[in-house]
C-alpha cells in the first residue's frame, strides 16, 4: 500500500517535470518562471526519492507485524474485557492491538511479539493473572528487553502473590500448560518481574469497581491512550 502511494507520487512528479520541459520549447515562455516551475519539480522528485527509500529502509528493519499494544490477561477470567479493550483502543486510536488468547499454542511465538515486535504491554491483573504462566514469561520478556514499556491495570478481584507464594512459585504458577524452564525463564526472573510490575516503578491504572457495564472499559481506553495513571476515571452519571 505504501509503495503504491510513493510509486504513485514519483509518477505524478516526473509528468510535472517533462511538463516543465516541454514549456521550454516555447521561445516565447517566461524563461524565469520556467525555471522556478522546474527547480520546484526537481526539488519535489529529490524528496520523493530520498522519502521512498528512507520509508523503504524503516519498514525492512522494523518488525512486521508489528503491535502498539498487547494486552497480558487471564483467559478464563478476562477474555471477554481484554477483548473489550482491544477494541475500543482500535476504535479510538486505529492503533494495532494484540491480545495473548490470540494465540496460546506457541509461547516462544507469544515472547518473541513481546520481545521484537511490540510497544507497550499492558498486563490486565485479576485474579489469576500472575499464575498463568505464558503471562509470566511476557511480563518478564517485556522487563528484560529493557525497551516495552508497561502498565498494569489493576481489577478489583487482583490480589499480589504473597512473600510466600514469591519463594514457591513451582507450586505459584500453574505449570501444568507450560514450564518456563524451557524457555530459559527462571523462577528468580519471574519473582524479580513481578517485584517490579507491582511495584511503583511499573504505572499502574487501577480499574474502579464503583463504574459498570462498557463505560467503565471506555474510559479505561481513554486512560491507556492518554498514558495517565491512577484511578480510572468513575462515571459521572
Amino acid at each position: 500500500y505504501t509503495a503504491n502511494i510513493m510509486d504513485g507520487l514519483i509518477s505524478m512528479t516526473l509528468i510535472l517535470l517533462l511538463m516543465t520541459g516541454t514549456m521550454a520549447t516555447d521561445l516565447q515562455a517566461n524563461m524565469d518562471s520556467i525555471k522556478v516551475a522546474g527547480v520546484i519539480a526537481f526539488s519535489a522528485f529529490l524528496a520523493l526519492v530520498v522519502g521512498t527509500l528512507g520509508v523503504g529502509i524503516y519498514l525492512r528493519f522494523r518488525p512486521n507485524p508489528w503491535y502498539n499494544y498487547f494486552i497480558c490477561h487471564h483467559k478464563g477470567h478476562a477474555a471477554a474485557q481484554a477483548r473489550l479493550l482491544k477494541v475500543l483502543i482500535q476504535t479510538r486510536s486505529r492503533l494495532s492491538v494484540f491480545i495473548d488468547s490470540d494465540d496460546l499454542q506457541e509461547l516462544d511465538t507469544l515472547f518473541d511479539i513481546v520481545k521484537c515486535k511490540l510497544e507497550h504491554l499492558l498486563v490486565y491483573l485479576t485474579r489469576e493473572t500472575l499464575s498463568r504462566p505464558w503471562c509470566a514469561g511476557e511480563i518478564v520478556t517485556a522487563f528484560n528487553s529493557g525497551r516495552v514499556k508497561v502498565t498494569a491495570i489493576r481489577t478489583p478481584s487482583f490480589v499480589p502473590p504473597t512473600e510466600d507464594q514469591m519463594k514457591s512459585l513451582d507450586t505459584y504458577l500453574d505449570l501444568s500448560s507450560c514450564n518456563l524452564a524451557e524457555y530459559n525463564i527462571a523462577n528468580e526472573a519471574v519473582a524479580a518481574a513481578f517485584n517490579q510490575l507491582t511495584g511503583p516503578e511499573t504505572k499502574c491504572i487501577q480499574l474502579p469497581a464503583t463504574s459498570l457495564g462498557s463505560r467503565k472499559f471506555d474510559l479505561l481506553a481513554g486512560q491507556v491512550l492518554s498514558g495517565a495513571t491512577g484511578p480510572a476515571a468513575a462515571d459521572s452519571n
